[in-house]
């Protein structure tokens, strides 16, 4: 399908792919998930914002994919010629509020 995006991991010198190995170190559903998101991202790319994709900075924008309770955030840039660039990956926390609400310690 024409106006699909191409998506690139970025390498790191020594070889590694940082976001594709936080990927690959998560269990097998939570994986599958955000490589889901990814290829939503392909499809859609800059069409995809709002809920899924938040601007950062003016360069760089962050793929959010929740699964139950856990978050997960991928970062990304576009360059030109319908390429996207994954940088890394991370899970979210709780928010220390959050948490201490979960826990009945509110002040």
């Amino acid at each position: 399908m024409s106006g699909e995006f191409t998506i690139e991991y970025v390498e790191l010198p020594n070889g590694r792919l940082p976001a594709r190995e936080f990927v690959d170190s998560l269990d097998d559903k939570a994986a599958a998930r955000i490589d889901a998101f990814i290829e939503r991202l392909r499809i859609y790319g800059n069409r995809m914002q709002g809920k899924f994709v938040k601007k950062l900075t003016n360069d760089i924008f962050e793929l959010r994919v929740k699964q139950f309770d856990r978050i997960f955030r991928v970062l990304f840039f576009y360059q030109p010629g319908m390429l996207i660039v994954i940088t890394s990956g991370f899970r979210k926390r709780q928010s220390k509020l959050r948490q201490a609400r979960s826990q009945g310690r509110t002040n």
